[in-house]
């Protein structure tokens, strides 16, 4: 029996029944009695009782894994042989079974056919007068990236003002750098740039504390971050920044989750300027502002002077110093802007060769560069603002750009001047609750809103998987969107009204009718020209795909290219096929599948009808306690302990219908009878039903038939058939037992969780009866403590009124003089 400290010890360290409370004992050297002996009798119910829970907890382990490792053979054999994303022997896929069939076609055009798949009819593709093509067409975007085709070809993009006064002032923000907040254990930065610079409004250049704030408020709410729950949000919904009558900056918690809000880091100018070392230091949430001007004023060309801009040109980005274009010499200061195009001409030449690319300025004084027409050309640099061209230049349209950023917007109406059309919005809700616009885009029926944040990017995924059926992309060589009709043949449509948002962006679109596929086919002597809207065609259980047109001949030899003539068509000329089937390669998969499906309802069988082992005097095996194990070998452990875990899912419910529906499955499908067939059918023994396997047979089907052994594995009555085949019958067994997401989980993987699903391994039905046994133990275990100390009190006062009459008694024998 293990002692009661044993069962103590998640409250003691002490290997005593007393625990830690040694201080407050007496033990029995008074009295010669064995206090801890007597207590440990006196609570041997108690010990009992947690004994007895925590073989218990041991049995429900036993029984999870258990019902783990059946629920764990569903679940890998769902993925081998029914899922297309995890799985190279997915028998529930007819490209499995297809692509085992090898196809190859013969003829003098046998290159411009491919198949697949096999067929019982004699097939000849005698010639093939079209292909089927997909709507298309083709718009421009110069208008959305301002850039001008000169009548030579160049393409011209210009900054959107005019080249500022090199030698003018330029005011410089004294909060450039950052500020790094932490919310709870989360952290979000801000960034202030150089050229973005507060200003009062009153002309004076002061900025109050106030109007800090609300510059604060605005960057927190154009940064995300992560929340508690790991969700991207943004900063704003979290932190709220608040200014007092006296100054004060205060960041706090926005949400009710009481998290600190401290400053927790800043760099650059902003640091000193704000004076927050010390704020940083001492973890503080608020700093003091005053009214004052952040900015300074320096020489343009003095700033400009270490800035560099990048030009990348077909690809190839170089990087252009400034210092060389306003300092050649490296002592003398350009200031004049005709030499500073003529010294950025200079190195462009070297980067990109001689007028690869050239920069001017235009008549209004913008600073320009010019590519040829098949070229491409970007210029980027963080200060670009301060030579006219916020933003960069390029000679294609930023799809990361929005709307408003592309166009003119007016907040106040929602007007928005975009690819020289005036749109008028919508006035709508963001999720957040924010006031937007919304503008239309209507294709092919398809009504699609977008708003003024919403990108050509955002714009162009959208399209792409709505049911507008068109394909949108978009090239930076050519600068133009192509449009693509997502279905070939005429079916396919790009219809776009040329108005409103989609005039705006792709102008006028004409797009290019699509066609479908013509050619003639003589099938069991049987000529026809056919049309079909797709290059792939099914043809009696072949799947043939067109890739290049010839011609027919007659028997002369001579190209028919006539319908009217269709009886002139040699039927015996022409592409031909042949195919041969990889048995091996299907029969394979099926072995392991049978051999696998075997062992599965081999383990279910035995786990819910094999009995409890009893021992010699009719009691049955229980879990050891770590007592029993420790008079034990570790052979001999093992050796119990299987005895003890046999029958622990005796008569499960759960597992008998399993079994009934795996073999259901086998026995009950549509396609029972044929499966028997070919070789495939079930065998009973001592009370277990398996799957048996013929292999001649199935290899003589497969050879013969294949499309029919295909559809026996793969017919589904989800996707439309009369029927389900034989892994679409065991899969629904295997979802309704072993399904690892959705909401709700399979029978088994609810009852005992999984290692292949993570919420159901932390919320399962026997977890939850570990959890309530431990909380009995628990229980217990306190109970037990009280009695322990209750005895251990009255034991101690015992040792306390001995030795205190010893006491008396040796100081009486002293008065007595030992009479």
């Amino acid at each position: 029996m293990a002692s009661i400290s044993s069962l103590m010890s998640s409250s003691s360290s002490s290997s005593s029944i007393y625990g830690n409370r040694t201080n407050n004992i007496i033990s029995g050297l008074a009295s010669g009695m064995d206090t801890e002996a007597m207590i440990e009798g006196m609570v041997q119910g108690y010990q009992q009782k947690i004994l007895k829970l925590q073989q218990e907890k041991t049995t429900l382990q036993w029984q999870q894994t258990a019902y783990q490792s059946i629920s764990d053979k569903l679940v890998e054999f769902s993925r081998k042989y029914m899922s297309y994303s995890q799985s190279t022997t997915n028998l529930m896929s007819p490209s499995f079974f297809n692509n085992a069939v090898i196809t190859s076609a013969k003829g003098e055009y046998a290159d411009k056919i491919t198949a697949t798949g096999k067929s019982s009819s004699n097939i000849v593709i005698n010639g093939v007068k079209q292909l089927a093509s997909a709507a298309t067409a083709n718009t421009s975007a110069n208008k959305l990236s301002g850039v001008d085709v000169g009548a030579d070809g160049k393409l011209t993009v210009a900054g959107g003002e005019a080249m500022p006064d090199l030698n003018g002032d330029i005011n410089i923000s004294t909060l450039q750098g950052s500020m790094t907040l932490k919310w709870g254990s989360k952290e979000v930065t801000i960034n202030f740039d150089e050229l973005e610079y507060l200003d009062g409004g009153d002309g004076s250049g002061q900025v109050t504390p106030e109007q800090l704030q609300k510059a604060i408020a605005k960057k927190l709410d154009e940064t995300e971050m992560l929340n508690g729950s790991g969700d991207t949000v943004k900063a704003s919904e979290l932190i709220q920044v608040s200014v007092d009558g006296s100054g004060t900056i205060s960041f706090s918690d926005k949400t009710s989750g009481g998290n600190s809000v401290v400053i927790s880091g800043a760099s650059g100018k902003l640091k000193d300027t704000l004076g927050l070392a010390d704020e940083i230091k001492d973890g503080s949430s608020s700093f003091q502002a005053s009214e004052q001007a952040y900015t300074e004023s320096v020489k343009r060309a003095e700033y400009l002077v270490d800035q560099s801009i990048q030009v990348t040109f077909n690809g190839t980005t170089k990087t252009i110093a400034l210092k060389d274009v306003l300092k050649p010499d490296g002592q003398n200061l350009v200031t004049d802007p005709d030499e500073f195009v003529n010294n950025l001409n200079k190195q462009l030449d070297k980067a990109f060769g001689t007028d690869a690319v050239t920069a001017q300025r235009t008549q209004d004084g913008k600073l320009s560069f010019t590519v040829r027409g098949d070229s491409s050309l970007s210029v980027q640099s963080s200060k670009a603002g301060a030579l006219g061209f916020e933003g960069g230049l390029s000679t294609y349209l930023d799809t990361n750009k929005t709307l408003k950023e592309l166009g003119q917007f007016n907040e106040k109406d929602g007007t928005l001047q975009l690819g020289g059309v005036t749109i008028q919005g919508t006035l709508a809700k963001n999720d957040a609750g924010e006031d937007i616009y919304e503008y239309s885009l209507e294709i092919n029926g398809e009504e699609l809103k977008f708003n003024q944040d919403s990108t050509i990017e955002d714009i162009i995924n959208t399209i792409n998987s709505s049911d507008a059926g068109v394909e949108v992309s978009f090239s930076k060589t050519t600068n133009q969107f192509n449009l693509t009709a997502k279905e070939t043949g005429k079916a396919g449509e790009i219809n776009i009204a040329n108005e409103g948002l989609a005039g705006a962006l792709f102008g006028e679109v004409k797009p290019q009718p699509g066609q479908d596929a013509i050619f003639t086919a003589t099938i069991n002597g049987k000529t026809v020209e056919y049309t079909r809207s797709s290059n792939t065609i099914e043809l009696d259980g072949l799947t043939v795909t067109l890739e290049g047109t010839f011609s027919a001949k007659d028997k002369n030899g001579n190209d028919v290219t006539d319908a009217t003539n269709i009886s002139d068509i040699d039927g015996t000329q022409g592409v031909t096929f042949t195919s041969e089937t990889d048995t091996d390669k299907i029969i394979d998969a099926i072995k392991q599948m049978v051999t696998d499906y075997n062992a599965i309802v081999t383990e279910v069988k035995k786990a819910y009808t094999d009995m409890p082992l009893e021992k010699s005097d009719g009691s049955r095996y229980e879990p050891l306690t770590a007592e029993d194990e420790s008079d034990m070998t570790e052979s001999e452990i093992a050796a119990y302990e299987e005895k003890a875990k046999t029958g622990i899912l005796f008569m499960d419910r759960d597992l008998s219908n399993l079994y009934s529906a795996m073999r259901g499955a086998v026995t009950s499908n549509s396609e029972t009878a044929y499966l028997r067939s070919i070789g495939i059918s079930t065998s009973y023994e001592e009370g277990l039903t398996t799957i048996s396997l013929d292999e001649t047979k199935l290899r003589q089907a497969l050879e013969t038939e294949p499309e029919k052994v295909r559809d026996a594995f793969t017919k589904s009555a989800e996707y439309g058939a009369d029927g389900n085949g034989l892994m679409a019958s065991i899969q629904t067994v295997t979802e309704r037992y072993a399904a690892t997401t959705g909401a709700t989980k399979g029978i088994l993987i609810e009852k005992a969780g999984s290692q292949y699903s993570p919420t159901a391994a932390l919320n399962n039905t026997m977890l939850d009866k570990m959890e309530e046994v431990d909380k009995q133990i628990a229980s217990w275990q306190s109970k037990m403590s009280d009695k322990v100390d209750y005895y251990t009190n009255k034991f101690t006062q015992l040792e306390l009124l001995i030795n205190q009459m010893n006491s008396q008694s040796s100081a009486l024998a002293g008065l007595t003089g030992g009479y």
